[in-house]
């Protein structure tokens, strides 16, 4: 399973039709495309464009790794754990291929380099780091006959690694059914569908799946600011299959389990650590502990790469952006207004204004400190199930879960599923 006729050869077989228009596979079933994809005869990577969505269907290509990883991981036109872990794979992928070094110690050194900024981009996710750091395992224990033949390696590990969770998001989503039912009235947050994943998804994949077999869901998402990827990229993936959907703003919990009924949450991950805990969202944490005074089923849904067996939640970095991003929808707000003539040229172009903003960790008077946290963590306490790839666990359960159980389990569902490709 090392060519790339092997990658088009699974994605024609599950009903996926390449889109010119959008450079991009598409499922004829559902219309969501794929969220990356790797063309090597064009030596580029391409992006769902998810920065415009869901304004506009786009993809964004480029062959430059740096490119890749600043623009394409950091700027977020890719996001969510597990297509950030992919399209960092393909990042180190094109890194080697611009190499041209004099010797293959030479090139391995400047590889790891490369390799190092490209696990910074985004720190808390750990699939980003899991998968450049498997490619870079993986070549240090093998010998290479010429610079191709180490640039051939890398990119087909790559590969492998986008076959391998295309496969396994099929099965995280069989896992996930027996949890779900006709009548379930689901709140999810954030975005963990299709979009985070190279297809299928974590959490929105098990409802899409559910609401396809006949399942009549009604799913509430939450806004999710200050990105709104809930408003946005979660509205938009679950209209796109038809699922009947209530959208929310993030203070509205509580009254809309009241209005709504709502039975069950359904998270996704982007790190889940030895002791049960939950990194996700920024906000995750908040309607965990809702669904645990109201004693609603919490669960979490996760690709097993989005597993941290090596650390406790205390030793989890969390990734603080900028503080823009809070504040661009009323920079957006006051250009709005003054167009429509409702505020005069004398207003502020800004809220708050560059001038009363600080960055110190305890503002003085008259400046503001915005605060913008990417995540949250949740005790393992309040989470009813952890939903992986490899199974349905509790969260008191991961830490006996150990690399090799783990990779035996994902062998089997490989080898299991790539029989029928053979």
């Amino acid at each position: 399973m090392k060519t790339i006729l092997d990658v088009l050869k699974i994605l024609k077989k599950n009903g996926f039709e390449y889109n010119p228009e959008l450079s991009l596979y598409v499922d004829s079933k559902t219309g969501l495309p794929l969220t990356l994809f790797f063309d090597r005869d064009a030596g580029r990577l391409f992006l769902l464009d998810q920065c415009k969505l869901p304004y506009e269907v786009a993809a964004w290509s480029t062959d430059n790794w740096y490119e890749a990883a600043v623009k394409g991981i950091k700027g977020m036109i890719v996001r969510g754990s597990q297509a950030i872990g992919v399209a960092g794979a393909y990042s180190l992928a094109l890194a080697c291929m611009s190499l041209n070094a004099s010797s293959i110690s030479e090139a391995l050194k400047i590889l790891f380099e490369r390799g190092e900024i490209i696990r910074s981009v985004r720190p808390t996710a750990v699939n980003l780091s899991w998968a450049v750091t498997r490619i870079l395992n993986r070549i240090k224990s093998r010998e290479f006959s010429s610079l191709a033949d180490l640039k051939l390696n890398v990119l087909d590990e790559a590969d492998m690694i986008f076959i391998e969770d295309f496969i396994l998001n099929k099965s995280l989503r069989a896992n996930g059914l027996q949890l779900f039912e006709s009548g379930d009235v689901v709140l999810t947050h954030c975005n963990a569908g299709s979009l985070a994943t190279v297809y299928g998804g974590s959490a929105l994949s098990i409802l899409s799946e559910a609401f396809l077999r006949g399942r009549r869901l009604t799913v509430v998402s939450k806004e999710t600011r200050p990105r709104s990827q809930g408003f946005k990229l979660t509205l938009w993936e679950l209209n796109r299959i038809g699922i009947p959907t209530v959208a929310i703003t993030d203070n509205m919990v509580s009254k809309s389990i009241e209005r709504f009924k709502i039975n069950k949450m359904l998270v996704g991950a982007d790190r889940i650590t030895a002791d049960g805990y939950v990194t996700n969202k920024i906000g995750t944490c908040d309607i965990a502990r809702i669904a645990y005074m109201e004693k609603i089923p919490f669960y979490v849904a996760a690709s097993h790469s989005t597993l941290d067996l090596d650390h406790q939640h205390g030793e989890i970095p969390i990734e603080e952006r900028d503080k823009d991003e809070v504040r661009a929808v009323y920079e957006y707000e006051i250009k709005y207004m003054r167009d429509k003539g409702l505020l005069s040229e004398r207003s502020v172009e800004k809220w708050p204004p560059d001038d009363k903003i600080t960055d110190s960790e305890n503002p003085i008077n008259f400046k503001i400190k915005i605060y913008n946290p990417a995540f949250d963590i949740t005790p393992g306490d309040y989470v009813s199930k952890i939903i992986l790839d490899i199974g349905v666990y509790s969260p008191i359960r991961i830490k006996h879960l150990t690399s090799r159980l783990i990779d035996k389990k994902i062998s089997r569902i490989i080898k299991s599923e790539l029989k029928d490709y053979d």
